[in-house]
C-alpha cells in the first residue's frame, strides 16, 4: 500500500530556504517560515510537530535544516527515511556550500531531486521494504511528537491550506501516467516476442528447405531448375 503522501519539502538554513518542493498547493512557505524561526540553528536534531491534521518531520544536520509535511496518516519511518534520503544526496552534490548560499540558490537544479524523492517516498511500495528504513525503526519510536502550539508559543498560528483536491489529482494523474507506461511496457514485450517467433519460423524454414535442396545453397534446386531451362 503507498504510504501518505509527503505534501512539501524544504531545505533550509535557519529560515533561508535554499530549495523547496510541494506535490499540491498550499501556502506552505507562509507557514514553514514561521516554523524554521523556532527550530535551533546549532547542532543536530530530529524531531517532528502535529500541526492540525498533518505532522512536520524535520532533521537538522551541518547547520542546514530537511524538513518534510504529511497528514497525520503517516507513520515516522518513510518521512525520515525521505529526509535522510535527501540530505545525503544534497551534501554529496553540495557539500557545506549551503552554510553560505543565498534563499533559493539550489532550488532550480535541486527542486526535481526532491521531487523525486517524494513521488518516491509517497508511491513506490518498495520503499517500506529499504533495509535502510527498517534500520530506523527503534531510532524513530524515540522521537517525541510535540503539539507545535508549544513551539510556536504566543505567536499566532497560521492555518495551513493544502489543496487536497490537486493532490487527489496529481495521482490520478501520476497513476494514468504509470498505467500508460505499463502498457508501453507490455507492448514491447510483444513486439518483441513477435520478431522472435518470427525469425524462429524463417529459420526453420530456410533448415528445412535447404536439407531439401541438399544444403545451404541449394545445389539440388538450382540445378533442376538449370537442367529444366536447357530442356
Amino acid at each position: 500500500m503507498p504510504a501518505s503522501p509527503i505534501l512539501y519539502s524544504v531545505i533550509a538554513r535557519n529560515t533561508t530556504i535554499l530549495c523547496e518542493q510541494a506535490s499540491t498547493s498550499g501556502n506552505f512557505t507562509t507557514v514553514v517560515s514561521r516554523i524554521l524561526a523556532r527550530i535551533p540553528s546549532g547542532g543536530e536534531a530530529r524531531q517532528a510537530y502535529v500541526y492540525d491534521a498533518y505532522v512536520f518531520y524535520y532533521l537538522t544536520v551541518r547547520g542546514i535544516t530537511f524538513l518534510a509535511i504529511t497528514d497525520e496518516k503517516s507513520g515516522r519511518r518513510l518521512p525520515f527515511a525521505f529526509l535522510d534520503d535527501v540530505r545525503d544526496k544534497f551534501f554529496a552534490r553540495y557539500g557545506d556550500g549551503g552554510n553560505s548560499a543565498r534563499a533559493y540558490a539550489m532550488n532550480e537544479e535541486f527542486a526535481r531531486v526532491l521531487l523525486q524523492a517524494m513521488d518516491f517516498y509517497s508511491n513506490d511500495p518498495s520503499a517500506d521494504k529499504l533495509s535502510s528504513v527498517k534500520r530506523q525503526v527503534d531510532d524513530v519510536k524515540g522521537i517525541m511528537v510535540q503539539n507545535i502550539d508549544k513551539v510556536l508559543g504566543n505567536q499566532e498560528k497560521i492555518e495551513l491550506l493544502v489543496d487536497k483536491t490537486d493532490a487527489l489529482e496529481s495521482n490520478a494523474v501520476r497513476f494514468k501516467k504509470s498505467s500508460k507506461q505499463l502498457k508501453n511496457v507490455m507492448w514491447w514485450k510483444n513486439v518483441k516476442l513477435m520478431l522472435c517467433l518470427g525469425f524462429v519460423i524463417i529459420f526453420i524454414i530456410f533448415v528445412i528447405s535447404a536439407a531439401a535442396c541438399g544444403g545451404l545453397t541449394y545445389p539440388n534446386c538450382g540445378h533442376d531448375s538449370s537442367n529444366s531451362t536447357k530442356t
